[in-house]
């Protein structure tokens, strides 16, 4: 068993539930192409993706109102907490997969960083939040989401592989990355997000 091996498939299609949720500092009304892009690269690997709301773009369902985010999230494990909180609660009970989903989160935020997962962000049995700035968006590989969704599957072993051999790989810091590794795909079918059986 190759654990670099670029073209494992799962046996078993499975699902990956995310939901999508904007903050009012998120001037853009839409991902900017990430979902298509992270479905592309999944589906070769036997894995799709479910987004919540369908679209996945800025809508009245998914915008998280409040006066505490009209300024960039606080880099601070409470802040994290917070709004994880009130994200959990604003999704209970309208979005499909809950609560089998990963929260992935347009916002503005005070930690540096294009997109972050800070693992301070974590509630109970559930993965991280992923927060995704409007810079975050302008990789040409469209790759930010499905990256910082990686790390909330891989947590807590969630590094970067930014290993010459595996230059590409969905993992490293920089633009162009265009294939998973086998641990990776394996990382994600048993992700606390991921299901065998879901609508998409």
């Amino acid at each position: 068993m190759d654990k670099n091996d670029r073209d494992f498939r799962l046996n078993k299609r499975i699902f990956l539930n995310v939901a999508a949720i904007y903050l009012p500092t998120f001037t853009r009304t839409d991902d900017g192409g990430n979902f298509e892009a992270a479905r592309t690269l999944l589906d070769k690997h036997n894995i799709g993706l479910t987004v919540w709301p369908a679209g996945g773009g800025k809508q009245s369902i998914n915008s998280l109102q409040g006066s505490r985010y009209e300024e960039p999230v606080k880099n601070d494990k409470d802040s994290y907490q917070q709004l994880v909180k009130d994200v959990d609660n604003w999704i209970r009970n309208r979005a499909t997969g809950y609560p089998f989903l990963v929260p992935v989160i347009f916002c503005q935020y005070r930690a540096s960083g294009a997109a972050i997962t800070p693992f301070e962000s974590k509630l109970g049995a559930a993965s991280p939040a992923c927060l995704i700035s409007m810079s975050g968006l302008n990789m040409n590989d469209k790759m930010t989401v499905l990256h910082e969704m990686g790390h909330a599957a891989l947590y807590p072993d969630a590094s970067h592989n930014n290993d010459e051999e595996v230059s590409g790989n969905l993992m490293q810091e920089s633009d162009g990355r265009t294939f998973l590794l086998r641990s990776q795909v394996e990382a994600f079918s048993t992700a606390f997000f991921a299901r065998i059986v879901a609508a998409e």
